[in-house]
């Protein structure tokens, strides 16, 4: 079996170092001064969370790890949208929830197969070929008034 590199690599995560540093100026520092390690001590800082939330609720843990890592994307995509970096933790709840039944629904969803026509019988194909002539063949005796009822 497997192991993850995740969640070894979330144990050895543990705090951020700077945990006095509010959520508030490490999402200012990043969005205003594209600060890498700014937006690193928010990933150290929050990891644990985003992570139980995806492996709660996805089947797999590889689709897990999907989630863990989009959760932090979108962070990265939309973090000068967070109006208030104090509800930051549930923001990422929030996000990683959403991701999370998003991709446990994709996963629920059947995979289309590649369809291969159906082989036909020679016959088959005759034989309904044969039936659609003699159904002609039977409408064209009637009247124009009887078959236009029909």
């Amino acid at each position: 079996m497997k192991v993850s590199t995740l969640p070894t690599l979330l144990l050895a995560l543990g705090r951020s170092p700077s945990t006095e540093v509010s959520d508030a100026v490490l999402l200012d520092r990043f969005t205003n001064g594209a600060d890498q390690e700014a937006f690193t001590q928010l990933v150290h800082r929050y990891a644990r969370l985003v992570w139980r939330v995806a492996r709660t609720r996805c089947r797999t843990e590889a689709t897990a790890e999907d989630v863990f890592q989009a959760t932090f994307v979108v962070l990265a995509k939309k973090a000068s949208s967070i109006r208030t970096a104090g509800a930051l933790a549930g923001w990422l709840h929030r996000t990683a929830h959403r991701l999370a039944v998003k991709a446990t629904r994709a996963e629920a969803r059947p995979k289309p197969d590649r369809v291969q026509p159906k082989q036909t019988d020679p016959l088959d194909t005759l034989s309904a070929r044969e039936l659609l002539a003699t159904v002609d063949d039977e409408l064209a005796k009637l009247t124009d008034a009887e078959r236009s009822v029909l």
